[in-house]
């Protein structure tokens, strides 16, 4: 999912900046006091940009989650499932014209705690198939974001630095789930499914708050406890 702001200014205004964005919540005074406060390949940047068009552009890939889950049978078909999760969000943030930009490339570890209920609808030899409903509580763990300058179609310098802030994403779900049996209490699944994440506040940009509606396909190991 991609998102573009776009503006132009005289280079007298702050309004030349509206099309910048970053991940730390620094507001446009802030950015600007940052760059000005002392040579930097970020004023370069906003130098070269005067009297250009400049856009951001912001890019979330799918995510992805893996999942160490125990089950609990709590009847013939129906079951209860918790266990541990992790997922790796990935974000592309372009900002600045054409020849003069700075791209910011996010990285958010997140670890989970679900809880869903399963149903199991048909077994096939070692297969089967279910349908479930649940949730899960999601907490950022850590996150990078590199960042690389480029003015007037030159790299010049690039940098990473850890995120501070740390959000926390909740979410509820509905699937349809896969299991294979290796052993009588190991199993591998995957379920495929929708997930709809609860708005939190936060200035780290996520796939979360933009399309909080998700397809996802959780994969992973399955331990039976009963």
């Amino acid at each position: 999912m991609a998102n573009v702001a776009v503006s132009q200014g005289l280079p007298n205004s702050l309004e030349q900046y509206s099309g910048y964005t970053n991940s730390s919540g620094i507001s446009v005074d802030g950015l600007l006091a940052s760059a000005m406060a002392e040579f930097s390949p970020l004023a370069e940047v906003l130098e070269a940009n005067a009297y250009e068009v400049v856009a951001t552009n912001v890019k979330h890939k799918t995510p992805l989650t893996a999942v160490l889950s125990f089950q609990y049978q709590l009847s013939q078909r129906l079951s209860l499932t918790t266990g541990l999760t992790y997922t790796r969000l990935e974000s592309d943030l372009r900002s600045g014209s054409l020849a003069s930009y700075l791209n910011r490339e996010q990285t958010l570890h997140y670890a989970g705690v679900p809880l869903q209920l399963n149903y199991q609808m048909l077994t096939r030899g070692r297969f089967s198939g279910y349908v479930a409903m649940g949730g899960q509580v999601r907490k950022a763990v850590y996150g990078t974001l590199k960042t690389t300058y480029t003015v007037n179609a030159e790299k010049r310098t690039e940098s990473v630095e850890t995120l501070e802030e740390r959000p926390w994403d909740f979410s509820v779900n509905a699937a349809a789930g896969l299991q294979y049996t290796l052993t009588p209490g190991l199993s591998l699944f995957i379920e495929p499914g929708l997930e709809y994440h609860v708005h939190r506040p936060t200035t780290i940009p996520t796939i979360y708050q933009e399309q909080p509606l998700l397809f996802n396909a959780h994969f992973g190991l399955r331990f039976k406890l009963k």
